[in-house]
């Protein structure tokens, strides 16, 4: 897939976890919501140049946001994933901001 030579791209990539399979997760670009991510699903959104606040959410609970900075033509790819199902469904109502992982692809 080939971005404008003038914008940035962002590649989320959901990987395939066993928590919350059923649900689409909601990608937020800078608080605004650019996609929703199924399980083993991937989304690519052109952003400006720049930095940039992604984030990860499900109902109540979500990824703590990352800050990326892409330039022109860049792509810069991320990761999402829960945690499994015995730790993620707890984790959900402890600590709702570490429910989902969001990290910069190896």
């Amino acid at each position: 897939m080939k971005t404008s030579p003038d914008l940035g791209r962002l590649v989320i990539r959901r990987q395939p976890g066993s928590s919350s399979i059923l649900r689409a997760f909601r990608v937020l670009v800078d608080g605004n919501q650019v996609g929703r991510l199924r399980q083993d699903g991937e989304l690519a959104v052109d952003v400006e140049p720049g930095t940039h606040a992604v984030q990860i959410k499900v109902d109540w609970a979500g990824s703590k946001p990352l800050e990326v900075t892409a330039g022109p033509g860049e792509v810069i790819r991320l990761v999402c994933e829960t945690a499994p199902f015995t730790k993620g469904f707890a984790s959900i109502f402890r600590q709702p901001s570490e429910y989902i992982k969001l990290r910069a692809s190896e």
